[in-house]
């Protein structure tokens, strides 16, 4: 494929003079004045080949590419030049699915993030990728497969969706829209994109993956709303308000059972309220039917913020946590000033960490390796909370097929709920609880959804503010661990000589 467009070079010659002589009768040379371009050197970037693919520098020309591509039945690749590309409406492809058809891939590959630059002006939506139309069929469930999308060095911002352009069923994301794609970022940054629903920045549904990616300054909604599989690496998400990453549950199918995974990234100052998919501050997570995994390496989650009911840097519902070598720091849920009912939505919990059962088989916590250090909330669980839904009080709010026990006649393994190892918890505050709050939940007829039992090895919790540090509804067993606040306990306590804690423990 033969490379279709080729970007101007502007070559500048700087012209230098010298003279000079010998002895007293050498003429003086004035000093030669350098010249200065009248218009700025226009940014230039060089693609080693393009043969493969179309090379763009124009707007213009990029959306007649998305036209005469989509569809063709081939993979295909756009370079864009650098340059700031102003647009003014959406840049859309659309991909018409064919039976039998291979899914096509677009990948559009750009000069850098400081090169190749696609502005919205803060009055259009960026980019559309739809798969048949923007229209989403929501009585036919999608499973896949999906085309697949490639995005590279270079920035998307100043995107803005409201009106029409935006609603709560799927049509949103101000930088881009992706509908029903498998989308893979590397090296994007994704700036001050404003949307009043889900994905200020990037809105879509099947599997998405974050490399080196910067998601900063987004406001409206959360920054970022996907579903399916989730994968985070190496990128920074902060000072976005709305919240930073919501991996929900969709209509285009039961995407929500696939695995999340945050790896040597970045959570900070992100600020969420109360609202559709907006209540968290750095990342939420929700299960499907069956339990998934989120599993969270060597990453950070510092200063997020929320007005909700919790979780300022993760909230996460229905799905097994494994936390290894983090930092959960400085991170805040806002107080209401609402009146809280023990162990229900009504209550503001879960500075760092809120976990939400109210679906059986899931929510096993593990945690190693890990900081949590001046969190705070002003209910229960100033560091970590694992509540549940109350059936009784909150089945208004429309989750009631979750509280009927004829659907769960399997008995529950009283598994160990929480699992701390070589950790250390510092600084935190809350009413009661300001480090752990952990919920024993029986509902209706089952066991229970979560069993309520701790296991603490190696650990130290001291240094918080509050009337209590723990708060286990179950059982605990504590090894190597210390802990300076009074523990509520009901369950059985185990521990060993160096744990020790029996005057501090009440029931």
């Amino acid at each position: 494929m033969n490379t279709h467009y080729i970007l101007p070079v502007i070559l500048i010659s700087l012209l230098s003079g010298c003279g000079g002589g010998d002895g007293d009768s050498a003429e003086p040379v004035a000093p030669t004045e350098p010249q200065v371009p009248t218009e700025p050197v226009e940014k230039t970037c060089a693609f080693q080949d393009t043969s493969d693919g179309y090379l763009v520098s124009s707007v213009a020309q990029l959306d007649a590419l998305f036209n005469t591509l989509a569809n063709n039945g081939e993979d295909d690749i756009i370079y864009i030049a650098a340059g700031t590309y102003s647009v003014t409406q959406p840049l859309t492809y659309d991909f018409k699915t064919h039976n039998g058809e291979a899914m096509e891939k677009l990948s559009l590959y750009g000069c850098g993030v400081d090169q190749t630059i696609f502005d919205g002006g803060d009055l259009t939506r960026i980019f559309n990728f739809y798969k048949d139309g923007p229209k989403i069929d929501e009585a036919k469930v999608h499973q896949g497969p999906n085309p697949k999308l490639h995005i590279q060095d270079l920035t998307i911002q100043n995107g803005k969706c409201i009106g029409d352009c935006s609603d709560r069923y799927g049509n949103s994301g101000a930088g881009a829209h992706v509908q029903r794609y498998d989308t893979d970022l590397v090296r994007v940054h994704l700036l001050n994109n404003y949307d009043l629903n889900e994905g200020s920045a990037l809105n879509g549904t099947g599997h998405t993956t974050l490399t080196e990616v910067v998601v900063s300054g987004n406001e409206g909604s959360t920054a970022i709303s996907v579903c399916g599989r989730l994968t985070v690496t190496d990128s920074i998400i902060s000072n976005n308000i709305g919240g930073g990453i919501h991996r929900g549950i969709c209509l285009e199918g039961n995407y929500a059972d696939y695995d999340v995974n945050i790896i040597r990234s970045t959570f900070e100052d992100n600020f969420g309220y109360k609202g559709f998919a907006q209540g968290h501050g750095g990342l939420q997570v929700l299960g499907g039917t069956s339990p998934g995994q989120l599993t969270i390496i060597d990453s950070v989650f510092k200063n997020n913020r929320t007005q909700d009911y919790g979780g300022a840097a993760v909230l996460t519902r229905h799905g097994n946590l494994t936390i290894i070598g983090s930092q959960f720091i400085g991170n805040q849920v806002l107080d209401d000033q609402l009146e809280c009912n023990d162990y229900t939505m009504d209550c503001q919990s879960g500075g760092a960490l809120f976990i939400d059962n109210w679906y059986p088989g899931g929510g096993l916590i593990t945690i190693k390796d890990s900081i949590f250090k001046d969190n705070q909330a002003p209910d229960t669980g100033g560091a970590i909370d694992l509540g549940f839904y109350d059936c009784e009080t909150d089945i208004i709010r429309g989750y009631d097929g979750y509280c009927s026990p004829d659907n769960y006649t399997k008995v529950l393994q009283e598994a160990i709920t929480l699992t701390i190892t070589d950790s250390t918890f510092t600084g935190n505050k809350a009413a009661n609880a300001a480090n752990i709050g952990v919920a024993k939940t029986p509902l209706q007829g089952t066991t229970a959804f979560q069993s309520g039992h701790v296991l603490i090895s190696h650990s130290s919790l001291t240094g918080d503010t509050g009337e209590t540090s723990v708060i286990i509804r179950g059982d605990l067993e504590l090894i190597s661990t210390k802990i300076d606040n009074r523990v509520i306990l009901n369950g059985e306590l185990t521990q060993d000589n160096a744990s020790s804690i029996g005057d501090l423990v009440q029931r």
